[in-house]
């Protein structure tokens, strides 16, 4: 399966999902017992979103699989094992199957990064882009 065609798609769902993640209201990182970082008059003026807008800013994340999204997500807080795993992958392009992911985890990166070379078009389009 290729997913070097929907690219952008995958970057647009990816800065949705960051993006729905610095949206959320500032009550839910912090613990039950902590003071609220900002006046009850503050928090009230925060508008929340609605039903459908919710829908429609994490629409486009739930059309590709959970498990690459998840890793895509992980790996993403590593960019320079990801860079280093796209160069790996392109030196050891004979590598196929089960054995190029038993070579990947003998690797020091982050599993996050080594499930990746299991996609190596989704592995492509991070290692393009590291900022």
């Amino acid at each position: 399966m290729s997913f070097l065609g929907s690219g952008p798609v995958i970057l647009r769902s990816l800065a949705v999902f960051v993006a729905l993640l610095i949206a959320l209201p500032a009550s839910f990182a912090q613990s039950p017992v902590d003071p609220p970082l900002e006046s009850p008059d503050m928090q009230q003026a925060a508008p929340l979103l609605s039903p459908d807008q919710l829908n429609n800013l994490v629409a486009p994340i739930a059309l590709y699989p959970d498990p690459l999204l998840s890793q895509v997500l992980a790996a993403s807080t590593y960019p320079l094992e990801v860079v280093a795993a796209q160069q790996w992958l392109r030196q050891n392009g004979n590598i196929q199957g089960s054995q190029l992911m038993d070579a990947a985890r003998g690797q020091n990166w982050d599993p996050s990064v080594q499930a990746l070379v299991g996609f190596p078009d989704a592995l492509e389009l991070l290692a393009r882009d590291v900022q």
